[in-house]
């Protein structure tokens, strides 16, 4: 997953506790249309990008199906897993949002 941070475990939580779909969707917007603002808060440094000018491009994945909370499926270790494949789509629909951005 070059380039997109770990995932954190909230969405898997709440698909899994709400029964509905993870929608995985990538975005990409070339360095050159952002403004880059960097900060410090909480004791460490921040970074973050606002897009002022250009195109966006997006793609949408597919829908990942959470199962149901039954207790066991709700374990961090599943949540991990979860959580890590939505990332790996949303670097795979990131990577093609990226490559019609280059066309």
């Amino acid at each position: 997953r070059e380039g997109i941070p770990p995932g954190w475990c909230g969405g898997a939580v709440l698909a899994c506790e709400t029964g509905k779909t993870i929608l995985p969707i990538g975005f990409f917007v070339a360095s050159k249309s952002t403004h880059t603002f960097r900060g410090h808060m909480f004791d460490r440094d921040t970074v973050g990008r606002w897009q002022i000018r250009g195109d966006c491009f997006v793609h949408v994945g597919s829908p990942i199906f959470a199962p149901p909370d039954t207790g066991f499926e709700s374990t961090y270790r599943f949540l991990r897993h979860l959580t890590d494949n939505v990332m790996a789509e949303i670097s795979k629909l990131v990577k093609q949002a990226m490559e019609k951005a280059n066309k």
